[in-house]
């Protein structure tokens, strides 16, 4: 203890009381300082991550701009593929499609052949004529052909001869009676 009053003798309480506030308020700024330089390196460093993986992102855009390039180049193959599909489909259907009016044109001829006959028979049909009713669906039957691609004789011979079938009226119910009794 004589060391330090022979060491700290010559200062008054007050002054040492003085010493040591002032040591406190150092040590207090220092801490403060310390903190704040910590903080702040935290944020450089925080910034420095975040540019640093901006900065390999970056390098990786020659490789994404590859692979997009890559997949859009698949993507356009599919899609010349599907293309390609499509015609192919649309073909065969227009093909199926004039299969099935030529098929429909067909019956439809046959069905108008043997309405000719019939009508145009004398045995048959002794009076050569129709009701209102059967001339209206032979010449809707007679449309139908027409609309499905039908030519040929049927214009040259079996419309002239249907045509000059007499047409009784349905509500002349005698008469489409009498024609229905005439025939076989």
């Amino acid at each position: 203890m004589d060391a330090l009053i022979e060491a700290f003798g010559s200062y008054s309480i007050g002054s040492v009381i003085v010493l040591v506030a002032a040591f406190v308020f150092l040590y207090k700024i220092y801490r403060k300082a310390a903190q704040a330089i910590v903080e702040q390196h935290d944020t450089k460093k925080a910034q420095d991550e975040k540019i640093q993986k901006i900065l390999d992102q970056e390098s990786k855009y020659p490789e994404w701009r590859r692979q997009s390039i890559g997949i859009q180049e698949k993507l356009t193959d599919r899609l010349d593929n599907i293309e390609q599909s499509q015609k192919s489909v649309i073909r065969r259907l227009e093909e199926i499609e004039a299969e099935r009016k030529r098929q429909k044109c067909n019956e439809l001829r046959d069905r108008l052949l043997q309405a000719y006959r019939y009508y145009t028979n004398p045995d048959a049909n002794p009076r050569r004529a129709w009701s209102e009713m059967e001339a209206s669906a032979f010449w809707d039957m007679f449309g139908d052909y027409e609309k499905n691609g039908g030519d040929g004789h049927m214009h040259t011979v079996v419309q002239p001869a249907m045509r000059a079938l007499a047409v009784i009226q349905m509500e002349e119910q005698d008469k489409v009676t009498e024609l229905m009794q005439s025939r076989r």
